[in-house]
């Protein structure tokens, strides 16, 4: 998921003023890491993005435990099932600074055929994301990461 990385103001709560403003860019750097492991298929990339003991855990409430598994998942069975013109673009709708280590982030996560020619065609599938972010040694990684069906209002 590549969680926290666009354009978008998310609400932040918790901390006031620059401080929060910094910890909400760190947090988006992530989730630009995030999307550009995926884009590249790079799965040791993208397991770096959580931390040791870090989950996944899919719409069908499969759960993947720990960065190895997550490395493991995408490389032997995601990415090589995944159409090389599919990207991973996510919108991030939320972001609470519990503390001034934790944040739970939401947002909405599309996957995209980069390669279409007709706009209705690019669309491939888009779901909700939840994840909880956690600073050690001041810097950003994922604890937790929960994809949902996404149902438009």
């Amino acid at each position: 998921m590549g969680l926290l990385s666009c354009a978008v103001n998310p609400e932040v709560v918790w901390l006031e003023g620059e401080v929060a403003h910094s910890e909400v860019r760190s947090i988006h750097v992530l989730g630009q890491e995030l999307d550009r492991a995926w884009d590249r298929r790079d799965a040791q990339a993208f397991a770096s993005q959580f931390i040791e003991q870090g989950s996944f855990q899919f719409p069908n409430g499969r759960r993947l435990e720990g960065k190895a598994q997550i490395q493991s998942h995408y490389a032997e069975v995601a990415f090589p099932s995944f159409e090389r013109d599919l990207v991973h673009q996510t919108t991030p709708m939320r972001i609470q600074l519990v503390n001034p280590t934790t944040a739970i982030g939401d947002g909405i996560v599309h996957f995209v055929h980069s390669e279409a020619v007709q706009a209705e065609d690019r669309l491939h599938l888009t779901l909700r994301v939840t994840s909880v972010v956690v600073k050690r040694h001041s810097e950003w990684k994922i604890a937790a990461v929960r994809l949902m069906a996404w149902e438009p209002d």
